[in-house]
């Protein structure tokens, strides 16, 4: 066999090697930064709720939140969605896999408004779970403004969406779509894959740092 045909294999093989190690890097979470691209740019809406799952998220608000405070917790819900909503809908998510346009100032100041209004917002709240998926979406756009990470700024929508449209407020405001992501706490009874996402950053970022 030819000399050059032996490097050829040779290069080939280190070429799948390289591959299958970044592959298995990503997958078994070494790598905090990865996310299947099937998961978070393939997916569809699912399902929505059962009606009286969301009559049941709407009353919790109702009940964990002290009337003086509810509309105001309403209306913050309702901005911070539109603003989302305005930033990465349409498509205009696509904008964000590029790390170097200026778009990520915007988030990064949405993150430092948004961080501290959300703190300012959960000593209002009773319920356990309503606080934790105002958090992961406070904690999801924190993540997606200091790396530039453009899932993390689509599941932060994503939580921020279904909080709206299925538990704060019911109207679907102009432009909107009333789709449903099964990202909240509230609405599922149980973790999300995008409350897992933020588990599993910490875990390997953890894992990295010993």
């Amino acid at each position: 066999m030819p000399k050059a045909r032996h490097l050829g294999y040779a290069f080939l093989l280190l070429v799948v090697v390289a591959v299958a190690g970044l592959v298995i890097w990503n997958l078994t979470g070494a790598n905090p930064h990865y996310e299947i691209p099937t998961l978070a740019l393939f997916d569809q809406p699912k399902k929505p709720p059962e009606e009286d799952q969301a009559t049941k998220a709407a009353e919790l608000m109702q009940t964990s939140i002290d009337s003086q405070h509810l509309e105001k917790i309403q209306a913050a819900v309702r901005e911070m969605h539109k603003k989302l909503n305005s930033l990465t809908g349409w498509d205009s998510i696509n904008f964000f896999a590029d790390q170097s346009t200026t778009k990520w100032r915007e988030v990064e100041q949405l993150s430092e408004s948004y961080g501290r209004q959300i703190d300012q917002l959960l000593p209002l709240i009773a319920d356990p779970n309503l606080k934790r998926d105002l958090i992961a979406f406070r904690d999801l756009l924190e993540v997606a403004a200091e790396e530039k990470l453009e899932v993390a700024l689509r599941y932060a929508h994503r939580v921020i969406h279904d909080l709206d449209y299925w538990v704060f407020n019911t109207e679907t405001f102009s432009g909107g779509t009333r789709d449903y992501w099964a990202a909240t706490i509230t609405l599922e009874k149980k973790e999300t894959r995008y409350h897992k996402w933020l588990q599993d950053r910490e875990r390997a970022a953890q894992r990295i740092g010993q």
